[in-house]
């Protein structure tokens, strides 16, 4: 018998579920009722095989967010040194109600440290066309 950490490691929440379920209703032990679960969902394949196969999408899994967490990392610093030479800019518009009253905002930082804030009245339109007010405002 395979011990109970491996099983649940490989489990969906569904076979959890299902082997409490077994517990529940013919009282054999966690391990057991997991074990059983894990085989009819293996199937011809065996639970060897299954637990292999979950084992490697296991890893494949963390390996993909472990990716995505550097590749977020490298977003975040990416033009945040001295050298950078590109200037940044933050925009919004909203309209209230929709379609009503335009109101602008945008930010602008350069690569000197210049900051420049805007805030202005947009007109009328709806929020879509105020978006790109402030789009053209701030550029």
């Amino acid at each position: 018998m395979i011990d109970l950490a491996t099983l649940q490691a490989a489990a969906f929440k569904t076979e959890l579920s299902a082997a409490r379920r077994l517990t529940a209703r013919t009282g054999m032990s966690e391990a057991e009722a997991l074990e059983k679960t894990l085989m009819l969902s293996a199937g011809n394949a065996g639970l060897a095989s299954l637990l292999t196969d979950r084992q490697a999408q296991r890893r494949h899994a963390e390996l993909q967010a472990a990716r995505r967490q550097a590749s977020v990392a490298a977003a975040r610093t990416r033009g945040a040194g001295p050298e950078t030479s590109a200037w940044r800019a933050w925009f919004d518009g909203s309209a209230r109600p929709n379609p009503g009253r335009c109101g602008l905002g945008a930010v602008l930082e350069g690569p000197a440290g210049q900051h420049y804030e805007l805030s202005i009245d947009g007109g009328h339109g709806n929020s879509s066309e105020a978006e790109y007010r402030a789009l053209n405002a701030v550029l």
